[in-house]
């Protein structure tokens, strides 16, 4: 027998369409242990004489996801009857899960509003020791991502972001720390192969250590030996950050790449530790988010054929791209306002030093385009 019980929709790029990461199943299974824990212990609030659950209290009773709804990334969960011979046991502690439900979707929707979570026993929430389940759930969430939860039944629902998240995580004084996925680039200046663990050295200096995973081990001894001549890798992690939203190391390594010196993401990187005053006691420090832009242009339009540009910060807190085409006499520059996206391209030829001069939108993709051809042509070999 199955029983609509919740439904996750998925918002973000990601998720365009029916699209569902496989990866995102691993948080379904984290969803489903919380209600099981919290509907075990709303049982044992409402029936004090008891000690523990009554046997196949979460046997009975499991939870699936029965469908992908058409046209949206939304998973359809049904709370199934295992026991079909004596359907009316489980039947009779439906209500436990699905007032389970309603106390997570209530937590939730205090920590999108910033409330305080009161997790007393009969508040209504979901107590604190139990909110360590959400480190599985929404892990991979981005900023512009998030899992909006809808119990189908007419009542409010609720939103899960990665900032909504990490404040439902600390508001338990037991939690330490949260995981969540990352990237990490840097530099690896130590490698342990005894202990199957490795250092990474972030652009700020910042070292953290972590497991080596044994498939990931050439990498990571190529990218150490030539720790002297500033070989960077990128890493996909799933990384670890204080109660100060410090990144404090990683559990595990998704993926580990070599990655090109001039790498936008990595020089990027560079510049977003760089405070006002950066110059001399002048310049601006490069906002964050312009520099989020800017390194998510070049992943989407970029293509990986072609050079790319070395990256400097301008004393008003842009970003100078610079490219050297010796074969065409021909240098270009493209200064990009970090707060609007518009890049102010110059081409300079080397012998006459004349100049051509305009402007690319690069928040639009037309502005993509029109760079990406023009390096292009530059690029090319002389005929």
């Amino acid at each position: 027998m199955l029983t609509p019980f919740l439904r996750i929709r998925l918002t973000g790029g990601r998720f365009t369409g029916a699209a569902v990461p496989l990866s995102l199943f691993g948080d379904l299974g984290a969803v489903e242990e919380l209600i099981i824990a919290t509907a075990r212990h709303r049982f044992l609030i409402e029936n004090p004489d008891r000690k523990r659950a009554p046997r196949g209290f979460s046997g009975d009773l499991r939870l699936a996801a029965t469908g992908i709804a058409e046209g949206s990334a939304i998973v359809e969960v049904s709370l199934v009857d295992a026991t079909a011979e004596l359907p009316a046991m489980p039947r009779r502690h439906h209500p436990y899960y699905e007032g389970a439900r309603d106390d997570i979707l209530r937590t939730m929707r205090a920590a999108e509003e910033g409330s305080v979570v009161d997790g007393g026993d009969a508040s209504g929430f979901v107590p604190p020791r139990m909110l360590h389940h959400f480190d599985r759930i929404g892990r991979g969430l981005a900023r512009e991502e998030s899992m909006c939860f809808d119990s189908g039944s007419g009542g409010e629902g609720a939103r899960l972001t990665a900032e909504s998240r990490q404040r439902l995580l600390f508001s338990s004084s037991a939690t330490k720390s949260i995981t969540e996925e990352m990237t990490l680039r840097g530099f690896v200046p130590e490698a342990d192969q005894a202990r199957k663990s490795f250092e990474l050295q972030l652009i700020d200096g910042k070292k953290l250590s972590g497991p080596l995973p044994e498939q990931y081990r050439e990498t990571v001894l190529t990218a150490f030996h030539g720790f002297r001549d500033r070989s960077p890798v990128q890493m996909e992690v799933v990384g670890t950050r204080d109660r100060r939203k410090q990144i404090v190391g990683w559990e595990a390594v998704r993926d580990i790449v070599i990655l090109d010196p001039l790498d936008v993401a990595l020089q990027l990187d560079e510049l977003r530790a760089l405070d006002d005053g950066w110059l001399n006691g002048e310049g601006v420090a490069l906002p964050a988010d312009g520099l989020d832009r800017l390194a998510a242009g070049f992943e989407k339009h970029y293509p990986e054929e072609l050079p790319l540009p070395r990256i400097y910060p301008t004393p008003t807190g842009g970003a100078q791209l610079e490219w050297r085409f010796g074969s065409h006499g021909v240098n270009v520059e493209v200064e990009v306002d970090l707060t609007t996206g518009i890049g102010e391209w110059l081409k300079v030829y080397v012998h006459s030093g004349r100049g051509e001069m305009d402007s690319l939108d690069l928040t639009a993709s037309a502005g993509w385009s029109a760079l990406r051809e023009r390096i292009g042509r530059l690029a090319s070999p002389v005929s």
